[in-house]
């Protein structure tokens, strides 16, 4: 790897150091507000989304076929690594 070398600012004052920890303070401050803004866009439903019933049929569908590949794709991991059934059938 290369050596890189990380310039870090050079204080003369407290006020100096206090005037550098409002800044960064302020920066993360808008950062949060931005992450905030993105997550609740992130995780809340599209409005328009709901306006048809066969938009939300088609998404129940897609939802449905997403956690059956899921359990099957569990389903074969496990009896990859295992070796051993999950049910035990006895006749």
């Amino acid at each position: 790897m290369e050596n890189e070398t990380i310039q870090t600012p050079s204080y003369r004052s407290l006020t100096q150091i206090r005037v550098r920890k409002e800044a960064l303070k302020k920066q993360i401050e808008e950062e949060d507000a931005k992450i905030k803004t993105l997550w609740d866009k992130l995780f809340r439903p599209n409005e328009q989304a709901d306006t048809s019933p066969s938009k939300r049929f088609t998404d129940v569908l897609n939802t449905g076929a997403g956690v059956l590949d899921a359990l099957i794709l569990g389903w074969k991991l496990y009896r990859k690594f295992s070796g051993k059934p999950l049910f035990r059938l006895k006749w």
